[in-house]
């Protein structure tokens, strides 16, 4: 098992154990000024995540973030990347069931799109996990042409 200490009160706990500290209720993922943030990179030369995995890869990735952003000696920033929009659909979902109690930034292009609490994004670019979103569109519009 893997120790840290909870910088508010300096109480020992097991990192995979506790996100709020046992004794003082601290939020163990920030550290005074020190805010945590998640970088999930869309790019297509990034590892493709296919649905029957995407549950899996996304509790990975959210026990890897925890276990980095509990441990004041690791960086407060964790980098991903990823190719496929079905990952990033589920961790815009898992920012509006609360699971993320750090930031969580998409980057796309030469943007950073930050994911609100909702599991929105401010200002969706073009091209930014909208395959399905268009395909659903010639779907509709070529089912309505037949009719």
């Amino acid at each position: 098992m893997k120790y840290s200490h909870c910088p508010s009160c300096k109480k020992v706990f097991e990192i995979d154990k506790y996100r709020i500290c046992p004794n003082c209720k601290s939020n163990l993922l920030y550290y005074g000024d020190r805010k945590c943030t998640l970088y999930v990179r869309y790019d297509p030369f990034y590892a493709p995540v296919s649905d029957f995995g995407c549950d899996d890869t996304y509790k990975l990735l959210l026990e890897n973030c925890e276990k980095q952003f509990a441990n004041p000696l690791f960086p407060s920033i964790y980098r991903v990347g990823f190719s496929t929009e079905n990952i990033l659909n589920r961790i815009r979902l898992g920012v509006l069931e609360g699971e993320f109690t750090f930031d969580v930034v998409f980057k796309y292009r030469h943007l950073s799109l930050l994911v609100d609490s909702n599991g929105r994004i401010d200002n969706w670019p073009e091209g930014f996990c909208d395959y399905n979103e268009h395909i659903q569109e010639k779907i509709l519009n070529t089912r309505e042409g037949k009719e």
